[in-house]
């Protein structure tokens, strides 16, 4: 998980639910932003690098998560398929009062740039093949409902992900809320996951 700056949180449809819910029980366990694991995995160094957390104030969180497809091997074709075509970013926003109420903000203007390529707006969602729009509907209920009360500001963006991978060349460059968060590539554990997978 990056800390940003210092911060601290039908049939083909069914097939693809099994992927999703890797995701799910992930983000849904209780992680410290201060918390090692503990001879890490090539995926879970993976996963963890997916995750930004932003501490933008003493009583406001931004969190983005990017789904890569190296996450989750066990994963139905047709899944990483998708995830190899488009980005699905999910990015959460709140605001927490002195008494621990959570305000979630609609996320807006949300960007996504490569280096060296044009800054790209999100697809809309109307506008995705069937098997996207399914994939991306089981995502989102069943992160919404395994994130508990953080799952209620969960929003989806879907980029085109041309020439953008988790384990590809280069840098890519989020953009939301004033704020630039990047992600360098290829993740860490790409390299021990390509090496592990050549044996």
């Amino acid at each position: 998980m990056k800390l940003w700056q210092g911060g601290f949180l039908l049939r083909g449809v069914q097939m693809l639910t099994v992927g999703v819910l890797f995701f799910a029980l992930f983000f849904a366990l209780p992680i410290s932003a201060d918390a090692r694991i503990w001879r890490a995995t090539p995926r879970e160094l993976i996963r963890d690098y997916s995750m930004i957390q932003h501490q933008r104030g003493p009583q406001e969180l931004v969190m983005l998560t990017w789904m890569v497809a190296e996450e989750t091997p066990e994963a139905p074709p047709t899944q990483i398929e998708l995830m190899g075509k488009y980005m699905f970013l999910g990015v959460i926003h709140v605001r927490v009062s002195q008494f621990g109420q959570m305000d979630f903000q609609t996320p807006t203007n949300v960007h996504v740039k490569l280096k060296g390529s044009k800054v790209r707006e999100p697809i809309d969602k109307a506008l995705l093949p069937p098997a996207a729009i399914g994939y991306l509907s089981v995502l989102e209920s069943i992160m919404t409902k395994n994130m508990g009360a953080m799952g209620q500001g969960l929003h989806m963006f879907v980029f085109d992900s041309t020439d953008i991978a988790a384990c590809g060349q280069g840098k890519v460059w989020v953009f939301y809320a004033g704020e630039w968060y990047s992600y360098e590539l290829p993740f860490p554990g790409c390299d021990q996951l390509h090496s592990a997978l050549e044996k």
